[in-house]
């Protein structure tokens, strides 16, 4: 009787492990025998809800200062000096990544607002690229950031300017951190 109790103890284990491993089969990733073209039916349509264009960046560089800049309205100021970014190879293009943080203060213009955005190889490329934030006009501070991306980068060195403008009156541009990223396809 014990031996019997011993056999059927095993056999049901291994009677779970084999469900366990089936359900683990059939819940791979990838198409189902149910859903699969095999078993006559359509594969059903996978739409997935990013479609990753680069995976990691391939180079990465930062910019962060106190710029304790004065902003004159409607006049660009460049925003620290020019980041140098390489598209590396000598061939192809890349995309360029921005992320940018600005900290502006020191405002007393009801209504004054202010937009950071990047010069490249010497152009405007978007003139603001990052929308209008408005800044208190109590001289008390606000921060803003805006991501800004541009594709088709033809390979080889790159300039990229920050530059930061008031709209209607003057206030100071302090703290800043820049992130550019790279991507090569």
């Amino acid at each position: 009787m014990r031996r019997m109790k011993v056999v059927l103890s095993a056999c049901l284990v291994a009677g779970l492990i084999m469900v366990w491993g089936m359900q683990f089969a059939t819940s791979a990733p990838g198409p189902s025998a149910r859903n699969s073209t095999a078993a006559g039916g359509a594969a059903p349509a996978v739409k997935p809800n990013t479609v990753p264009i680069h995976t990691a960046p391939v180079r990465t560089y930062f910019a962060s200062n106190n710029a304790n800049l004065a902003l004159s309205a409607g006049t660009p100021a460049a925003l620290g000096s020019p980041i140098s970014v390489s598209c590396p190879g000598t061939t192809g293009k890349c995309k360029i990544e921005i992320d940018n943080s600005l900290q502006v203060g020191g405002n007393s213009t009801a209504g004054n607002y202010a937009a950071i955005w990047e010069v490249r190889d010497g152009s405007v490329v978007s003139a603001p690229g990052g929308p209008y934030s408005e800044v208190p006009s109590d001289g008390g501070f606000s921060t803003m950031s805006f991501t800004e991306n541009f594709s088709g980068v033809l390979h080889g060195t790159r300039s990229i300017q920050p530059t930061v403008v008031a709209s209607s009156g003057s206030m100071t541009a302090y703290n800043y951190t820049i992130v550019i990223r790279v991507y090569k396809p």
